[in-house]
């Protein structure tokens, strides 16, 4: 089989190339031309591949694995960690909840005097406590904070990194 040096350097990281003579080599770097061989530490360019004569080139399969963004920020996870850190171990979940009916009022100060602001709504963290009472934590304005958290959904300890 006969490939250009093209060819050969746009084949994915982990292409491993098998040689008439038995050699195996894996490509590991897409910045360089280097391959190297699979069972020593000999390392060859895409050039010397091409005058090698190729059995068999196979292309890996990837599945791509995305990070997961963290639900909460270093704020929110310091706040929540200072809060349980009394009675954690009677902690088993942490739910965020819309305020029914409600919203938070807010004034602002000019010239004139105060006037009301409008808000979108509140929300609030509810903690699940294994003695049998749940603990309300303050309101906060809708859509401001713990942004990472869905609505009405228990998270546990461990998925929230507390």
């Amino acid at each position: 089989m006969k490939l250009t040096e093209k060819e050969l350097n746009e084949f994915p990281i982990g292409t491993k190339i098998y040689t008439e003579h038995g050699e195996k080599y894996m490509k590991l770097d897409n910045s360089t031309s280097e391959w190297r061989e699979m069972k020593g530490h000999y390392w060859m360019s895409s050039r010397g591949l091409l005058n090698s004569s190729i059995k068999q080139v196979e292309i890996p399969n990837y599945i791509e694995y995305i990070q997961p963004k963290p639900i909460l920020d270093d704020k929110e996870k310091g706040y929540l960690s200072g809060v349980i850190r009394p009675f954690r171990r009677y902690i088993y979940g942490i739910l965020k909840r819309e305020c029914e009916s409600m919203s938070i009022g807010r004034a602002i100060l000019d010239e004139s005097g105060w006037h009301e602001v409008e808000s979108n709504g509140c929300e609030y963290i509810t903690l699940f406590n294994s003695r049998g009472y749940n603990i309300d934590l303050p309101f906060f304005e809708k859509g401001t904070m713990y942004k990472g958290m869905e609505l009405d959904r228990e998270y546990s300890l461990e998925e929230l990194e507390l």
